[in-house]
């Protein structure tokens, strides 16, 4: 049956749900601490499909009148991009729902939901993923309902339409996606303009955000192997739209052997 979770039960549970994933993890959470959400996903088990909703840090206004709070400021907004970095080159993690708060395309939807779920349990909750709403020893009243599929059955579902046909859609204008392909093996790529890990598909080599400002111009240099991520300096590489991945990883796939 579902159960109603405390606040130091509903961090145990998105622990669990992360750890005993078997095929996928979805995360929704407008506010994130990139650094306690890396320290989780890097425990879990590598075949595991993780999605991320959530937003990037707004770099913080400088404020001549208030220096010391602008430098703390800033100090954070690194700590932020540093730890968002390190989780872009998690293995089958996809960053490429991560975004500006501002980047409302294609609607001008911005969520305020937090739920994390697998395979198997579904956690609506207050709670987003930082330090702060995970720490018993910080006065925030959080609470969460859990769903299990074996027990819940009727409602996990509903959960699960939820993100796929309203979720999907109000945020990302995305139709198709279902139940199923949730269990679809991660196929990782990277962006081969800003090198943030995503589904590979030599026909759709950029992230959405870079796909929204790129030229057009299939032939313009770009700087990430869209198969193995690998870094080139501009005056070096070969990567463009019509060729995404660099020459070594050109070379594996002309030498694959498939057997029938």
């Amino acid at each position: 049956m579902a159960k109603v979770l405390s606040q130091i039960d509903s961090n145990k549970a998105i622990e669990e749900i992360v750890m005993r994933a078997r095929h996928f993890v979805v995360l929704i959470s407008p506010f994130c601490d990139f650094e306690f959400l890396y320290n989780i996903l890097s425990r879990r088990k590598p075949n595991v499909n993780v999605t991320i909703h959530t937003y990037l840090p707004d770099k913080p206004f400088e404020n001549k009148s208030s220096e010391e709070s602008y430098q703390n400021k800033l100090k954070e907004y690194e700590r932020q991009w540093f730890y968002f970095e390190k989780l872009k080159l998690l293995h089958n993690v996809d960053s490429s729902y991560i975004r500006y708060r501002n980047d409302r395309l294609p609607f001008d939807y911005c969520f305020h939901s937090k739920c994390y779920f697998n395979e198997c349990r579904f956690l609506i909750s207050s709670m987003n993923l930082s330090w702060s709403a995970n720490n018993d020893k910080v006065k925030h009243l959080e609470t969460s309902v859990l769903l299990y599929k074996n027990k819940d059955r009727q409602a996990y579902f509903e959960a699960i339409d939820w993100y796929c046909d309203v979720f999907m859609k109000s945020i990302y204008n995305i139709n198709s996606l279902t139940y199923n392909q949730l269990f679809i093996p991660f196929n990782c790529g990277h962006c081969i303009h800003c090198g943030q890990t995503m589904y590979y598909d030599k026909e759709k080599p950029y992230c959405r955000k870079d796909y929204s400002l790129w030229n057009k111009d299939p032939y313009c240099i770009e700087f990430y192997c869209h198969k193995c991520g690998k870094q080139f300096d501009y005056e070096r590489s070969t990567i463009t739209f019509k060729m995404p991945i660099c020459p070594e990883c050109m070379g594996q796939e002309k030498g694959t052997i498939t057997l029938t």
